[in-house]
């Protein structure tokens, strides 16, 4: 294994290790945030109740930068306990649900989702492994290019690169234009990110797909059907029904009446995984494009057999890359 690999481990365990280490010492502390903005610092009009006095106890409440309200909680056990802020002066109730973890760690259980102490850490550590694995695809795709190795791993490299390229821009984007205030809020966007990323791909994949179809409709004409016309007819027609098939999934548990938080993972997950292999799709061209007009590797292909002779070829002996990078993801969604 490469030094830059074993640095990018390295980095990626070192990064989760002090995550973890962050979050657990500041994770017995939580914020309840009440929307209440008092004209005065008189604490004399709120009240705070457990229900159960052996898990969480009151820290103390202070007014925060734009003028809130804040209840602090701090944990003193482990389990599941409800906690209710009653203000008299306006008359409301904030009800919050939170479960103590065996080492502390407060989660408050919302309706569209959960969120804790520290995950602004957690957000940027992801961001920073992303920003860091993208480096180092750039870094190994350009040696390939340097070397004029135009095998399957150089695929694999441009594939990860666009696909990595555009998850990491679209969320940097929406987390500078948009506030990130919890946990889901910060999942959502990542969700958000693979479906625009998807939907970028879509004008990509029809300029493709039209012409493999119309390009192999008039070879037909011209010289007669052949299979491998016939293949590429079918290929055209599979590569664009595919992003279609992820964006209905998608529309349709919009639409959906219930709300089930395996099925959005693993609609997430699908969308995830067609973005992916249409980013794969698309290196495996762009790289056959330059290997074809290479002064320094003359070779041309006939297009599609030896075209998914290539791609079947990265998707199988790149597996372990592949796997890196989708795994962690489809663990991402379904644990959190």
């Amino acid at each position: 294994m490469k030094k830059r690999w074993l640095a990018l481990n390295f980095f990626v365990a070192l990064a989760i290790i002090v995550t973890s280490v962050l979050i657990i010492r500041t994770g017995n502390v939580y914020d309840i945030h009440t929307r209440y903005y008092p004209e005065t610092m008189s604490y004399d009009s709120i009240s705070v109740t457990f229900d159960k006095e052996d898990i969480l106890a009151l820290k103390g409440m202070y007014l925060n930068d734009i003028g809130e309200m804040i209840v602090s909680v701090k944990s003193v056990g482990h389990g599941y306990v409800d906690v209710k802020t009653q203000i008299a002066e306006n008359n409301t109730t904030v009800s919050s649900r939170f479960y103590v973890a065996g080492l502390g760690t407060i989660f408050e259980k919302k309706f569209d989702g959960l969120n804790f102490t520290g995950y602004q850490v957690v957000m940027w550590e992801l961001l920073i492994i992303l920003i860091a694995v993208e480096l180092i695809m750039l870094w190994s795709f350009l040696e390939c290019k340097k070397q004029s190795d135009f095998s399957d791993k150089r695929i694999a490299y441009g594939g990860i690169l666009l696909f990595n390229l555009g998850l990491t821009g679209l969320s940097i984007f929406k987390i500078i234009r948009d506030e990130i205030l919890t946990f889901s809020a910060f999942e959502f966007l990542l969700q958000e990110s693979g479906r625009n990323l998807l939907f970028c791909l879509i004008p990509v994949m029809l300029l493709m797909s039209l012409s493999v179809v119309v390009g192999n409709i008039v070879t037909i004409r011209k010289k007669g059907y052949h299979r491998n016309n016939g293949l590429g007819i079918v290929l055209g027609i599979v590569w664009f029904s595919a992003t279609f098939v992820a964006v209905a999934l998608d529309s349709l548990y919009t639409d959906a009446s219930f709300t089930s938080a395996l099925i959005e993972d693993l609609v997430t997950i699908i969308v995830y995984i067609i973005a992916y292999l249409e980013c794969m799709v698309l290196a495996t061209c762009i790289c056959n494009f330059v290997e074809r007009h290479s002064d320094k590797n003359k070779v041309w292909y006939t297009f599609p057999n030896t075209f998914l002779k290539r791609f079947r070829n990265v998707f199988i002996h790149q597996l372990p890359r592949h796997t890196a990078i989708l795994l962690p993801v489809a663990i991402f969604f379904i644990c959190s």
